[in-house]
């Protein structure tokens, strides 16, 4: 079986689960539900984001705001190992900034990728805030360094 591996750098946002749920309103319903899907808990070698995504892709998970935040409170505050879903911080990839990926059967080996340091953080800061500071509250922005396998 071919195994797929990625690597890359973001720029985005961090925010407290719980404060991203308890923010949930008719107005920003879509966004929020939009970033959970794109989001990832920030978790280095756990596996908060199974129990994260079992949540959020729940078949069974209300379509109606209200209903939708009360289900996912209640699923958040169960407790997986010694974790609590609300305690984690929710990490939103906004621009991609770099990415390395790679195939095969047992890959061994390094790959490496560069950016130049040529762009103004600021301004791309910026804009990420100026695009959620009306819908959401309690959030950083921050480089996100995201792995994935399959």
């Amino acid at each position: 079986m071919t195994r797929y591996e990625s690597a890359g750098i973001f720029i985005g946002f961090k925010i407290q689960l719980k404060n991203l749920i308890d923010q949930i309103n008719e107005d920003n319903f879509c966004v929020v539900k939009k970033l959970l899907s794109e989001g990832f808990i920030e978790d280095s070698n756990g596996n908060l984001n199974e129990y994260f995504k079992n949540v959020i892709e729940d078949e069974n998970i209300p379509s109606e705001y209200f209903d939708y935040k009360k289900f996912i409170i209640d699923k958040f505050n169960q407790n997986f190992g010694d974790k609590n879903l609300n305690k984690q911080f929710l990490l939103i990839p906004v621009i991609k900034m770099l990415e390395t990926t790679r195939w095969g059967l047992n890959r061994k080996g390094t790959n490496c990728n560069s950016l130049n340091l040529d762009f103004d953080f600021e301004q791309i800061k910026q804009k990420i805030q100026d695009e959620y500071e009306h819908l959401l509250n309690d959030y950083r922005v921050v480089m996100i360094l995201n792995q994935e396998a399959d």
